[in-house]
């Protein structure tokens, strides 16, 4: 139920949508003004509706007819700085797909928009078919985005592990499940899709318990084509001497392509995934949140207001102010009460949240610092919060050796174009 409830809460609302397209619109305007005949198509997380508040946008350009995509590239730039419709204006050229990033000025949304590559379309129209033959897809997708954000493991450029390939790694997960797989002992039929685990946790439990200390990942990779299959590293061009130790996730869309092959800290992902699972496993009280155990609330992700349940009775209207007027004094005095309590209660709660009050976040952050603990809030302004964050990075260079990876930003917000 817990998971249910936190990916309705995610569930992306309307007013977010709008946005998000509104900010589209305004790209492809400018991009209309470049090359009249192109047009500009959205794929990844947004396409598939499985984005998160802080998700990019992924686009690409096709039809524009530029040969040269680098000066392509660098022309949109221009164009989008010309107009101050973006800032932060990255350049990459020497990526295997070059494409240019940017915060569009008015949403603030960042994007990334590519040339004339037309497999991000198809891969968004194969992971809406999975979802639609595997429904605990969407519900583990935006937990797992979310575990992965709160500790820096989602980004590819810094090592983590992206959207499309996580999503490749849920649906082979939930296609090759044991509760799926036929039982010769009793002389069962072949598997349907209903016979998959219904239980949200245990399937949470599982895909964390594979992917962080079950698959061997020096010789095994995963595939969700044709109903999903372990495959051989070797055998399919996927094992690197240099890095033996990398997940190989095969693109349902081009089987030559690895989705994983730059996820160099890979082994930080896996080991944050055998901490979740040893922490989901642990013994409980009755009344405990499992799932505050890995997750922490996060003021960006969480202060939003909750997509309405479908099936939760409508409340009531609030009486109006001439209503309470024709009401008793006594009546109104004990409404008078009653909304000064619910004042207090929701300014505690307000309160609470700001301080990340889950008592399984608490307890990670105030421990001597677990590099697989979610990161405490940054910006919070608070002396522990900054002496947490502090002992939280000399915890990750003890425990793994490995220096924190971020993206560089620009901290004034002034517009500037920078190529790679």
């Amino acid at each position: 139920m817990e998971i249910v409830e936190l990916a309705r809460y995610l569930t992306p609302l309307p007013e977010e949508a709008m946005q998000r397209n509104a900010a589209i619109q305004r790209v492809r305007d400018v991009v209309a003004c470049i090359w009249p005949e192109a047009q500009v198509k959205v794929f990844g997380s947004f396409a598939t509706g499985l984005y998160l508040p802080t998700s990019d946008i992924d686009a690409v350009v096709l039809g524009s007819g530029c040969e040269d995509v680098p000066q392509g590239l660098k022309a949109l730039a221009s164009a989008l700085h010309r107009k101050h419709l973006a800032k932060d204006i990255q350049v990459i050229t020497k990526a295997k797909v070059p494409i240019i990033k940017f915060e569009e000025a008015e949403s603030c949304y960042k994007f990334d928009i590519s040339f004339d590559v037309a497999n991000g379309p198809e891969a968004a129209e194969s992971v809406r078919a999975l979802m639609d033959v595997l429904p605990p897809m969407r519900h583990l997708v935006m937990v797992l985005k979310v575990f992965l954000h709160q500790r820096d493991l989602n980004e590819v450029y810094a090592g983590g592990l992206g959207s499309y390939a996580l999503l490749v790694l849920v649906a082979a997960f939930l296609q090759l499940h044991p509760s799926r797989q036929p039982s010769r002992r009793f002389g069962k039929g072949p598997s349907k899709p209903e016979d998959l685990e219904q239980n949200l946790g245990i399937l949470l439990i599982d895909f964390f318990r594979l992917y962080g200390r079950t698959l061997n990942t020096y010789d095994v990779g995963v595939s969700c084509r044709n109903g999903g299959a372990y495959i051989k590293k070797s055998a399919s061009g996927f094992y690197s001497s240099e890095r033996p130790y990398l997940l190989a996730v095969e693109d349902p869309c081009d089987p030559t392509n690895d989705l994983a092959r730059n996820s160099y800290n890979i082994s930080r992902v896996r080991a944050a995934f055998e901490y979740a699972y040893l922490r989901m496993v642990a013994p409980s009280s009755p009344k405990e949140s499992i799932l505050a155990r890995v997750l922490r609330l996060d003021p960006v992700l969480f202060m939003r207001t909750p997509v309405a349940h479908p099936e939760s009775p409508q409340r009531p209207h609030k009486k109006s102010r001439k209503k309470r007027k024709s009401e008793s004094p006594a009546a109104q005095e004990a409404a008078e009460k009653q909304n000064k309590k619910k004042r207090k209660h929701r300014e505690r709660s307000l309160s609470l949240e700001e301080e990340g009050a889950a008592p399984a976040a608490r307890e990670d952050t105030r421990n001597p610092s677990h590099p697989l603990s979610p990161a405490p809030i940054a910006g919070s302004g608070q002396d522990g919060h900054r002496r947490s964050r502090r002992r939280e990075a000399q915890g990750l260079e003890a425990a793994d050796g490995i220096a924190g990876h971020s993206g560089s930003s620009n901290a004034s917000g002034s517009r500037h174009i920078r190529f790679d």
